[in-house]
C-alpha cells in the first residue's frame, strides 16, 4: 500500500500521514530485551535512539539491558545520560557471560515473572543495531492485533550493504519447539526421556533484531 501525491503549480508539503486500524484488544506492556557484550557504544547509541523519540518510547514500558561483558556500560559518562533520559523504565543487569541465549533468556525471564495477567510482550534487540525507532511503534501495533500467542521475527541487514537483506520474517511454531535433553548425551533419539516440551508459557510476542545489524551479541 503505498500513498501518491501530485502537484502541478506551486509546492505543497505533506506532514504526519500515518495509517492506522482499531486495536483488536488494547495494546500490553512491552518489554525491550538488549543483550550486550563489550559494545559498550554500540549499545548506548541504540538507547540514545530510543530516548530521543518520544513516540516510539511512549510504546515501551521497560527497556531491560543484560550486560555481559568485561567493560560494563555503567563505565561510561554517557551511560549517566542515557539513564536519566529513560528513566524508570531503563532496568540494568549485569550477569556472567552466558552468551545471546542466557541473556535473552535473562530478559524473558523477568518479562513473565509474577502474575501471567502482568506479562509483557517482548521485543528482543541487539545492541549493535542501526535501530530505526519506528520499528517499536509497528510492532507493538501488530502485538495489539494479535489474536493468540505469536513469535515474530525481524529482518536482518548489513550495516555496510543496507540493500542486502539476510534474513526476514523467520517463524516458530512453539508447540514443536523442544528444549535440550537433560541427560547432555549426544543423543539422536527423537524421542528421550530427558526432553520436554518447550513452555507454553512464553509471552504474546516477541521479535527479534529491528532493523540493521552487524550480528549478535558473543
Amino acid at each position: 500500500m503505498f500513498l501518491e501525491l501530485t502537484t502541478e503549480l506551486g509546492e505543497m508539503t505533506v506532514a504526519d500521514v500515518r495509517w492506522s486500524v482499531a486495536a483488536v484488544r488494547t495494546p500490553a506492556r512491552t518489554d525491550v530485551v538488549i543483550c550486550t557484550y563489550n559494545r559498550v557504544d554500540d549499545c548506548l547509541n541504540t538507547l540514545q535512539a530510543m530516548a530521543d523519540d518520544p513516540e516510539a518510547l511512549a510504546t515501551i514500558s521497560t527497556v531491560q539491558v543484560v550486560d555481559q561483558g568485561s567493560d560494563p556500560l555503567e563505565s561510561r559518562p554517557r551511560f549517566a545520560d542515557v539513564r536519566d533520559a529513560l528513566g524508570d523504565r531503563l532496568r540494568y543487569v549485569r550477569q556472567r557471560n552466558l552468551g545471546g541465549a542466557g541473556g535473552f533468556t535473562r530478559g524473558l525471564f523477568d518479562a513473565t515473572a509474577g502474575d501471567p495477567a502482568g506479562h509483557s510482550d517482548v521485543l528482543l534487540m541487539d545492541d549493535d543495531v542501526l535501530l530505526e525507532p519506528e520499528i517499536l511503534v509497528r510492532l507493538t501495533a501488530f502485538a495489539a492485533s494479535t489474536r493468540h500467542p505469536t513469535i515474530v521475527g525481524g529482518q536482518m541487514l548489513n550495516l555496510l550493504h543496507p540493500a542486502h537483506l539476510h534474513i526476514s520474517a523467520e517463524y516458530a511454531v512453539p508447540e514443536l519447539l523442544q528444549v535440550a535433553c537433560r541427560c547432555r548425551a549426544r543423543c539422536a533419539r527423537r524421542t528421550c526421556s530427558g526432553s520436554t516440551s518447550a513452555s507454553s508459557r512464553s509471552t504474546r510476542n516477541a521479535a527479534s533484531t529491528p532493523s540493521t545489524t552487524a550480528g549478535g551479541p558473543a
